[in-house]
């Protein structure tokens, strides 16, 4: 890692369970892109809607864009990804591990606009349905 994330004094028990887990993925996440400063940002740059206490900021993981996480706009989302790490035996999937990453919506476009194109592309439009000669449903013999 480039720049490993600053060792932070730890809490222990009930505030640790609330508090450490989270402060140390955002630091680890910070690690990979640089976050743009929230205070430069007083409306989100896809909806113009202004943040305050109900739309609150998010950082996108993958480029660092301060967005809001409105479900409504569709801004930002969490999506759920699968990694999968090395394995010592084909048989042994100890490593997956699963976790939800915040994406603006220009990143997952970008991330899953090739797959969901080529799943588009593969579908028979139903005006040619409507032409396709289909079986009979019944047998006439």
């Amino acid at each position: 890692m480039a720049n490993p994330p600053k060792q932070e004094p730890t809490e222990t028990g009930f505030l640790k369970s609330l508090t450490g887990g989270q402060n140390q993925q955002r630091l680890l996440e910070q690690t990979v892109v640089t976050w743009q400063d929230d205070e430069a940002v007083t409306k989100c740059p896809f909806c113009e809607v202004p943040f305050n206490f109900s739309n609150r900021k998010h950082h996108c993981r993958l480029c660092g864009r301060v967005v809001c996480g409105n479900p409504f706009t569709g801004c930002s989302t969490n999506v759920g990804l699968n990694v999968s790490g090395p394995s010592h035996s084909e048989k042994h999937h100890g490593n997956d591990l699963s976790v939800d990453v915040r994406m603006c919506r220009e990143c997952k476009s970008i991330i899953f606009g090739k797959r969901d194109f080529t799943q588009e592309s593969t579908k028979v439009p139903k005006y040619v349905m409507t032409y396709q000669v289909r079986p009979p449903l019944i047998s006439l013999s």
